[in-house]
């Protein structure tokens, strides 16, 4: 959870030939970008990167 209690957002995506995680809460997206709130700052990650969303609103993960 982030410290405002909501729910975060776990994107997971290529980068290079390795798959990372980040978390967060997705704060808008457009044709081609998604952008990802999280503690450290905003993080735009390219869709075609992306291999997976888990969207996670309210109760518990």
């Amino acid at each position: 959870m982030t410290l405002s209690g909501e729910c975060e957002d776990k994107v997971l995506y290529l980068e290079g030939d390795k798959l990372r995680v980040f978390r967060g809460i997705i704060e808008s997206e457009d044709e081609h970008f998604i952008c990802l709130k999280r503690r450290d700052g905003m993080v735009r990650i390219s869709k075609s990167h992306i291999v997976k969303i888990d969207q996670r609103r309210g109760g518990a993960p």
